[in-house]
C-alpha cells in the first residue's frame, strides 16, 4: 500500500507536492518569493490534476493528504507568500517529462531548485543553483557547499566517522578547479546540531544544509 495522499494523482498531484516541499527544506530561509515553471507533462496536464494547487501547499509545508491542499492559493496569500505558476510544454531533452523549477528567495537570498516527479509520489532533486545532484528525499542528507581544496571530504568523512554517523552514498560537485563545489552525503542516521555546528566552524565551508528524510518519518 502507498501512503495516503489526497489525488488525483500520486505524480501531479502528491509527488508535485512533496517536490515543492523537498525544494523548501532545501531553501531553509523564510520564503516569500516563488516562481514556479512546469514542464512538460505537468503543463499540459497539471492545471486538471491540481499540480499548481498541490506545488503551493508543499512551498507552504502541508502533507500530501492535508484537506486544504484545494486552499493553497488564498493560504499562501494570508501568509504573504508572493508566487506565479508558468508551463513550458516542450522539455529540455535531459528532462523528465515530469519536472518543476522553483525560483525560490527572499530579501537575502534566491536559489534555483530542478527536480522531477518521478511517479507513485516518488521525487528526485535534480539541481540545485547549477550543481547536478540526486536528492529523493528517503535518506538523512548533508548538503556541503565549500572551498574546492584538498582534505574537505576526507575532513567532514571523518568528523561523522567520530560521531558514528555510517555514509551511505556521497558525491562531489564543482564547476571550476579551486572554485565553489558541493558535497552532497547520504546518511543512516540522524544528524544532530553539534555534527552540523562542527562542520559549519571548518573553515572552507561555506554553508551546511542538512535535509531530514521525508519517507523516513523525520518530517511528513
Amino acid at each position: 500500500m502507498g501512503p495516503v495522499i489526497i489525488g488525483p494523482s500520486s505524480s501531479h498531484t502528491a509527488g508535485v507536492l512533496k517536490l515543492a516541499q523537498l525544494s523548501k527544506i532545501i531553501f531553509q530561509s523564510p520564503l516569500t518569493r516563488a516562481s514556479i515553471i512546469f514542464y512538460g507533462s505537468l503543463a499540459h496536464t497539471g492545471k486538471g490534476h491540481g499540480s499548481d494547487r498541490a506545488v503551493i501547499a508543499g512551498l507552504l509545508g502541508m502533507a500530501m493528504d492535508d484537506e486544504n491542499i484545494a486552499n493553497s492559493f488564498e493560504l499562501a496569500h494570508h501568509q504573504k507568500l508572493e508566487f506565479e505558476i508558468k508551463n513550458i510544454y516542450e522539455c529540455p531533452d535531459n528532462y523528465h517529462s515530469n519536472t518543476v523549477q522553483f525560483t525560490l528567495a527572499n530579501q537575502s537570498r534566491c536559489m534555483t531548485i530542478r527536480g522531477a516527479s518521478l511517479g507513485g509520489g516518488y521525487v528526485e532533486v535534480q539541481d540545485i543553483d547549477g550543481y547536478e545532484v540526486s536528492l529523493a528525499g528517503e535518506s538523512p542528507t548533508l548538503v556541503v557547499w565549500h572551498h574546492d581544496e584538498i582534505g574537505v571530504i576526507a575532513r567532514v568523512s571523518q568528523t561523522l566517522a567520530n560521531h558514528g554517523i555510517n555514509i551511505a552514498a556521497l558525491t562531489s560537485h564543482r564547476r571550476e578547479k579551486g572554485e565553489e563545489a558541493l558535497l552532497v552525503i547520504k546518511v543512516d542516521t540522524c544528524i544532530t546540531d553539534e555534527i552540523l555546528e562542527t562542520l559549519k566552524d571548518f573553515s572552507a565551508v561555506y554553508r551546511v544544509l542538512y535535509i531530514p528524510g521525508i519517507l523516513s518519518g523525520e518530517i511528513s
